[in-house]
């Protein structure tokens, strides 16, 4: 059956069609192994994808449980076993606002791994504390941020539920005087 390359190949009785035969190409033979080279790689590029870069030091977690054993002992010392060289007012006046810093912290740092978590971080309540904990490959960051929340958190609980409660009476009110 000779035709020529360029036309298509004939149909079979099943509907299949033959593929054409590779006698246009003549293969040469070598002692030497063929070796492949994609054409736009080169030995110094890397690839940047969705593929997370690791540490060239690798972050232990015996270190992470030193980190925090030190800051909370530290912190829960602090707080609970009055070594404050200040009053316990003003570490709970201003727990509030170092926990909304690392909130932040946290929220900057899912952004720069990927902006759908940053906005997961931002939008729905815990997810920052999971992607800390679960996603963000840093354990002694998460020692760190664990290790203040344990001198700050009830501070910073407590304070933030005296602002929803302030908030509530003022919505109360404005809405009392409305149906009034």
């Amino acid at each position: 059956m000779n035709r020529p390359p360029d036309t298509p190949p004939a149909s079979t009785s099943s509907g299949l069609r033959l593929r054409p035969a590779a006698s246009r190409l003549s293969p040469v033979a070598t002692n030497t192994p063929a070796t492949v080279t994609h054409p736009t790689a080169t030995p110094s590029s890397q690839h940047t994808g969705n593929i997370k870069s690791r540490r060239a030091i690798p972050q232990s977690a015996g270190a992470a449980w030193l980190v925090f054993m030190l800051v909370g002992g530290v912190m829960a010392a602090g707080r609970y076993g009055d070594w404050w060289p200040w009053p316990t007012t003003i570490s709970a006046a201003y727990a509030l606002h170092a926990v909304l810093i690392l909130h932040l912290l946290v929220i900057g740092l899912a952004f720069q791994d990927d902006w759908f978590a940053g906005l997961l971080c931002i939008v729905v309540p815990g997810y920052s504390l999971f992607w800390l904990l679960a996603r963000s490959g840093r354990p002694l960051l998460c020692a760190l941020i664990l290790g203040l929340l344990v001198g700050l958190g009830q501070d910073a609980v407590s304070a933030l539920a005296e602002h929803w409660e302030q908030f509530r009476l003022v919505v109360e009110d404005v809405l009392g005087q409305r149906r009034n």
